[in-house]
């Protein structure tokens, strides 16, 4: 859980303003909670998972994680390019490939890239 996601969740049980802080704090002190660490594992996770890169911003920052952490994670991904590949040669449909990528929140241009490996004609043909 992020450090935005335990103090929303403190909140919602009651916990005072000053007490949140400083359970926070200690939790954050104590390495138990780690926006950093959560959005690698997590981003990983997504990655493996079949979604693209803003897909994987997207869910990060709602589960509370910095831009800076996300933008970390992101970058030791594999990249996005070869994951739009795999997962669209898995499909053998054009259409269907595009319309997987672009629901897994992958960049258009690389969907269009993947799909024209497909379909054997220049990047964004769709037969």
């Amino acid at each position: 859980m992020s450090r935005a996601g335990l103090d929303e969740r403190l909140a919602r049980a009651g916990v005072t303003s000053e007490v949140r802080k400083h359970a926070v704090t200690a939790l954050v002190d104590a390495g138990a909670v780690d926006d950093r660490r959560l959005a690698e594992r997590r981003g990983r996770y997504l990655a493996e998972a079949g979604w693209g890169d803003d897909a994987i911003r997207a869910r990060l920052g709602a589960e509370g994680v910095g831009p800076e952490e996300i933008e970390a994670a992101v970058e030791k991904l594999e990249p996005e390019r070869a994951r739009a590949m795999r997962l669209a040669e898995g499909t053998r449909d054009p259409r269907k490939a595009w319309n997987l990528l672009s629901r897994r929140g992958f960049d258009p241009e690389v969907a269009s890239e993947a799909v024209a490996a497909l379909d054997g004609e220049a990047a964004g043909g769709l037969g």
